[in-house]
């Protein structure tokens, strides 16, 4: 884990898979272009609305294609976690699938750390985005994002408020 991001959560929409990754704390994406994380310690996912329920470490990455699950054979894992990976692609499979056949796969193994009780949200980010942890803890509804640089560090982002507009509209008949 890069130091400089050591308070730094990763927070990713997942509203298909979120079920699967709350079951098993195994979180899975091609291992392509587009899918490029920074090295953080703490990982949380949106469900529809972005909503954050859960927040989790990291403990290992693993690359395998999910179509040759005894890929994961040569990272010698415990029993227990290679059985919640095993679990994780059975049930994904059988349910939202892994859309690419012929490329790995990156796979992350959490383990689970906190509930975040106040269910802080970030509507409108359709990917991941990064989030201080003193901020997912602020007790605020609506969270602000960070940007986040290997050469140039942590800057904040500024409140989008526009996501947090109300819209109200009158007619007259």
């Amino acid at each position: 884990m890069n130091e400089n991001f050591k308070n730094i959560v990763i927070s990713i929409p997942a509203s298909g898979t979120i079920d699967l990754i709350y079951k098993y704390q195994i979180h899975a994406h091609p291992d392509k272009v587009g899918y490029e994380y920074k090295d953080v310690q703490y990982y949380t996912f949106r469900k529809k609305g972005g909503i954050m329920e859960k927040l989790f470490e990291i403990e290992k990455i693993i690359t395998i294609n999910p179509y040759n699950i005894d890929e994961i054979k040569k990272y010698n894992l415990t029993s227990e976690v290679e059985h919640r990976v095993r679990k994780y692609v059975e049930e994904r499979l059988k349910s939202f699938k892994f859309e690419h056949k012929g490329i790995n796969y990156k796979f992350y193994i959490l383990n689970y750390k906190e509930d975040l009780k106040h269910n802080p949200k970030k509507p409108c980010q359709n990917n991941h985005c990064y989030i201080t942890l003193d901020e997912l803890h602020s007790g605020k509804e609506f969270v602000n994002t960070i940007k986040v640089s290997e050469s140039k560090g942590i800057s904040m982002n500024q409140p989008n408020n526009k996501e947090n507009l109300i819209w109200t509209f009158f007619f007259k008949s």
